[in-house]
């Protein structure tokens, strides 16, 4: 059962070494998070690459050091990796009001701030944003309201993207 667990873990942190890679070159991994050549129209907030990559390797540490105990593995592993996925959260703005949300640049969703627009130009200045749940904003435009998840990184940062009226 030792081996089953090790070799998991081990599996587990060569995907995150992929997704690591993702945020390492992430000119790359924003044409893939937007679906093609489309710059231009969209702001990403990504995944701070710092941060990723401490996390990664301090997980990897971790697995070398703990790696004949056990419970003390699982329980760091569980702890760092947990830490390195919220981080990998990225959101896109779509000048016409659409949210691509994923996790480290590969899209999951797509969220239509409004979809019978009562802005005629600008979606995103008519769009407010406020803290909800841990780690969650809720966007408000017009009379809809939208929670997202954004992480613990670029929450901020999505925050005063949107409430930045000039």
């Amino acid at each position: 059962m030792k081996k089953i667990i090790f070799i998991t873990v081990i599996l587990l942190e060569l995907f995150m070494t992929i997704l690591t890679f993702l945020v390492f070159d992430s000119d790359n991994s924003i044409l893939l998070f937007q679906g093609g050549s489309i710059g231009s129209t969209m702001k990403v907030f990504g995944p701070n690459f710092l941060l990723i990559l401490v996390l990664y390797i301090v997980t990897l540490l971790s697995t070398i050091l703990f790696r004949k105990r056990l419970i003390v593995l699982l329980v760091s592993f569980l702890i760092f990796f947990s830490l390195w996925f919220l981080s990998g959260r990225t959101v896109g703005v779509q000048w016409t009001g659409e949210l691509i949300t994923g996790w480290f640049y590969i899209s999951t969703d797509k969220i239509v701030l409004s979809k019978n627009s009562d802005c005629e130009e600008n979606i995103i200045e008519c769009t407010t944003v406020k803290d909800s749940y841990i780690f969650q904003l809720k966007f408000i435009s017009g009379i809809e309201e939208e929670n997202i998840f954004v992480g613990p990184v670029i929450r901020s940062d999505l925050k005063n993207y949107f409430n930045q009226k000039e």
